[in-house]
């Protein structure tokens, strides 16, 4: 089981650099801004938050 999550691990790197690229060139560097909603942006601050409460 390890073994695959090590290679979980490593694809879902892999896609987030890929669509950090695509959307760097096509939208510059302050893509996420531009992409992203409100119901996003709650989203990601609650899992910051739970990482933070979780360490």
């Amino acid at each position: 089981m390890s073994s695959l999550y090590v290679i979980l691990h490593c694809y879902e790197n892999s896609v987030r650099c890929f669509i950090e690229k695509i959307f760097s060139k096509e939208l510059g560097d302050n893509w996420w801004e531009q992409v992203a909603n409100s119901e996003m942006l709650e989203k990601v601050e609650r899992v910051k938050n739970k990482e933070i409460k979780n360490k």
